[in-house]
């Protein structure tokens, strides 16, 4: 007669291998950032964990260290450069980030992206795109490949060239830039401070951590969006 406790005991290991197994993917992800253009460290940057809200900050040396599991999402952020994000993967113990400055030299012109609106890049793209002979913004169709009335030519000047490449920056920085403005139009100091008792020095890091996607501010009423940052700010107060 089979004993009553031993589809318990089963149970109970085969819960204890799945748990186990999870806590395989479990990682130390260590990094250092650096800039993109100098290669030099980059101190006091934030590290988010997106998935799991977990959030580390950079050393003088631009090293940091995090817990992540495989599959999740590192943002990583600061003051000056333009935010990246890193998926985490099985060989991800150590990775080597280099973030852009927001600053950006295009033809002897400073382009700085924490000033300029997203139509303003939208204009600058159009207008650089002109001068440098780019039609498509950098983003050919296929169909020029074609050997019947394509151009193959205007196709590969447009995907390779230095005008091209910079065209299509220029869109991406309008599209970026027009998505900030859009969330920090509703999710911004002011209105976090007015409903959540938030310390000034707290700001930058409850926001970075908690920063919503453009999707989610097109769909969320004012309500929607004030229950969004006190249940945010109970999470982050907990930390």
């Amino acid at each position: 007669m089979e004993s009553p406790c031993k589809p318990i005991v089963i149970s109970l290991l085969l819960l204890l291998i799945v748990k186990w197994t999870n806590g395989q993917n479990l990682l130390e992800v260590g990094g250092a950032v650096a800039g993109s253009q100098t290669r030099k460290p980059i101190p006091n940057l934030l590290v988010l964990n997106k998935n799991k809200g977990l959030l580390v900050s950079t050393n003088e040396k631009g090293i940091f260290k995090i817990n992540a599991d495989v599959g999740d999402t590192l943002k990583i952020s600061g003051q000056g450069y333009l935010p990246k994000n890193i998926a985490v993967e099985q060989s991800s113990t150590f990775v080597r980030v280099y973030l852009e400055p927001t600053s950006i030299m295009l033809d002897e012109v400073v382009i700085n992206s924490g000033t300029t609106k997203g139509p303003d890049f939208r204009g600058l793209a159009e207008d650089y795109g002109k001068q440098n002979g780019i039609y498509f913004k950098g983003k050919p169709p296929i169909t020029l490949l074609s050997p019947f009335n394509g151009s193959p030519v205007t196709f590969f000047y447009e995907l390779l060239s230095k005008g091209g490449r910079r065209t299509r920056r220029l869109y991406q920085l309008a599209k970026e830039q027009t998505d900030y403005d859009k969330i920090n139009s509703r999710f911004n100091n002011r209105v976090i401070r007015q409903l959540v008792p938030i310390e000034e020095k707290d700001l930058d890091a409850f926001k970075t951590a908690y920063w919503p996607t453009v999707e989610e501010i097109d769909k969320w009423s004012d309500y929607d969006l004030f229950q969004y940052i006190k249940a945010s700010f109970d999470q982050f107060d907990q930390k």
